[in-house]
């Protein structure tokens, strides 16, 4: 419950953060329950589009984010 908490928190405060699943939590739906109400929450409050951002290695969030409907729209270098 404490990742829904700051996903919320940080939410309210329209401020991008990082989120994470603890290993022993992995497979249980918790980022998929993360991302879905992240993405509900910020279209309640009026937003337009939701942005993720992972690492190209990153395959399962990878994959989740797929699933969730999101397409890729470029590429960030840093």
């Amino acid at each position: 419950m404490r990742y829904l908490w700051i996903l919320l928190l940080t939410l309210a405060l329209a401020a991008p953060a990082a989120y994470a699943v603890a290993a022993d939590s992995t497979g249980k739906g918790a980022a998929r329950f993360m991302l879905t109400s992240a993405e509900e929450i910020a279209r309640e409050q009026g937003a337009r589009s939701v942005r993720v951002d992972t690492h190209p290695g990153n395959v399962p969030m990878l994959r989740l984010i797929a699933s969730c409907g999101f397409t890729e729209c470029g590429i960030i270098r840093i």
